[in-house]
């Protein structure tokens, strides 16, 4: 991934939706409305990048996952809490998830690195 391309990433999956968040918050619509518009960034990204590409992005499939969990659980429970609930529950199995990779003999992170690499355009047994 070139610097250009994370620095997209990282303001398109991280500080716009905080931005939109924070904005339309002190705008006055409700938290509901706040957190699904900050998640249509990301999820706009995430599809660009699928459309561009023509192949699977790890990170903007896995940004499109949350963001439709967001959104479904918007419709479902409709309360602000939930979806920030629902964060904190997919961050936590995510960090389960890395932690039991951890004994095998290719933990998850391993993978991401090795992906990264190969994406850089840097052989990964440099």
């Amino acid at each position: 991934m070139s610097r250009r391309e994370l620095v997209t990433t990282v303001l398109a999956d991280l500080v716009a939706p905080l931005v939109v968040f924070y904005g339309l918050r002190a705008a006055g619509a409700d938290a509901v409305t706040a957190l699904l518009a900050g998640a249509a960034v990301p999820a706009a990204r995430a599809l660009w990048v699928l459309a561009r590409d023509r192949r699977a992005e790890w990170f903007a499939l896995l940004v499109l996952a949350l963001c439709l969990a967001s959104a479904a659980t918007a419709l479902v429970g409709g309360d602000e809490r939930v979806l920030l609930a629902r964060d904190a529950l997919v961050t936590a199995a995510l960090g389960a998830v890395l932690l039991a990779s951890v004994p095998t003999a290719r933990p998850v992170l391993f993978t991401v690195g090795r992906l990264t690499l190969t994406d850089a355009g840097h052989s990964p047994d440099e």
